[in-house]
């Protein structure tokens, strides 16, 4: 693995284009259809580009353009998908290769 992030999922509300990343593979399609709502979701409500990304650590995060305004519900989004997030992050660690000497806290 290189150490540049990864987008697993993101979403344009301007052009109202949604992508996934052709080269993750294993992850179930209830999964992929849950990541294309939120990022959709989201990206409308806030009229903005939001994507979820693995950073290079394996930690899961989402980048935004959406306006400061919308800080406090990514955060809550972000503590009703915990479940998912740790799962996620579960499988980047067994499926995707590290690269030797990447710190965790990256």
């Amino acid at each position: 693995m290189n150490d540049e992030k990864i987008v697993l999922a993101s979403a344009a509300a301007h052009n109202q284009k949604y992508y996934i990343n052709p080269d993750i593979k294993n992850i179930p399609p209830a999964v992929f259809k849950e990541l294309k709502e939120i990022c959709i979701g989201y990206a409308a409500k806030f009229n903005c580009i939001f994507s979820i990304v693995f950073h290079p650590n394996g930690k899961l995060y989402i980048e935004t353009t959406a306006e400061e305004d919308a800080e406090k519900e990514i955060l809550e989004l972000i503590s009703q998908e915990e479940e998912l997030i740790k799962s996620l992050e579960l499988w980047h660690k067994i499926f995707m290769p590290k690269k030797e000497g990447l710190d965790e806290q990256d």
